[in-house]
């Protein structure tokens, strides 16, 4: 009789709780570093462990505790489990977050340029012309990176001729080479074959505030010494990935063509 009594408490039925999460969906905020959730255990008999499903160790709690979900996400779904002694529940929080865009690198040159000339590269969301107006208004693009939940963005750039393994050199607008490296900023700068870590000759800093007029003149070319206009055309590739915090990227593959001069 004794034994009977063991086998019908080890099948003694759990009660559901309920689990309200708060917000239930949404996007990170930088501020809190990610996306910080409420939840709410109610039903059973507490203390409450809770699992948030993200990895980190559960927690015991008398019904109400805090989390917030940090990059990197392996998902987009966490399902948070919460037992007691004789309850069981779960729900479920999802992240969203829209990986960003990147419509191609506005230069005064366009896609093609010289050895050694000094091309300023905009990688930073720009929109040139007026889509709406006449022809005679100009040309109309949209350049750089965006984001539709409105993060900030990182950019990662690789430059280098075909057939080379190494890249070119590309520099922040206070000198420092970034080429491979996430960088911020809406502006960088290129040295067509260029490949050394020091520039061919100063430029920085440039200032950020006068950039905004992208066709004002800057030196292109070195001062102290002549470019011979004769020289070969080769085909360089270029790669940029963006990034904003939450694991969101996108790629972009073009190809440019470099003069490289006659010695």
């Amino acid at each position: 009789m004794a034994f009977a009594a063991a086998v019908l408490c080890s099948c003694t039925r759990l009660s559901p709780l309920t689990i309200v999460a708060d917000p239930a969906w949404g996007h990170p905020c930088a501020e809190d570093g990610g996306l910080c959730v409420n939840v709410d255990c109610s039903g059973g008999i507490s203390p409450y462990t809770i699992d948030f499903g993200d990895g980190t160790e559960p927690i015991r709690c008398s019904g109400i505790a805090m989390h917030t979900y940090e990059p990197p996400y392996a998902t987009s779904d966490y399902e948070i489990r919460v037992s007691c002694e004789d309850g069981w529940g779960a729900t479920t929080v999802s992240i969203f977050n829209h990986p960003p865009q990147f419509h191609g690198i506005f230069t005064v040159g366009g896609g093609t340029f010289a050895e050694r000339e000094l091309v300023l590269l905009r990688v930073g969301f720009f929109v040139m012309g007026c889509a709406d107006c006449d022809n005679d208004c100009g040309p109309y693009g949209v350049y750089g990176g965006s984001d539709p939940d409105g993060d900030p963005l990182v950019y990662e750039l690789h430059i280098r001729r075909q057939g080379f393994s190494v890249e070119d050199s590309i520099f922040d607008l206070e000198g420092n080479r970034v080429n491979g490296r996430s960088t911020s900023g809406d502006f960088l700068v290129w040295f067509p074959a260029w490949r050394s870590a020091i520039p061919p000759f100063p430029f920085a800093p440039l200032e950020a505030t006068s950039l905004h007029h992208i066709n004002a003149a800057v030196p292109m070319t070195p001062t102290d010494e002549a470019i011979s206009p004769k020289g070969n055309f080769f085909t360089y590739n270029v790669s940029v990935k963006a990034s904003d915090p939450w694991g969101g990227s996108c790629s972009y593959e073009t190809m440019w063509e470099v003069m490289e001069m006659e010695r």
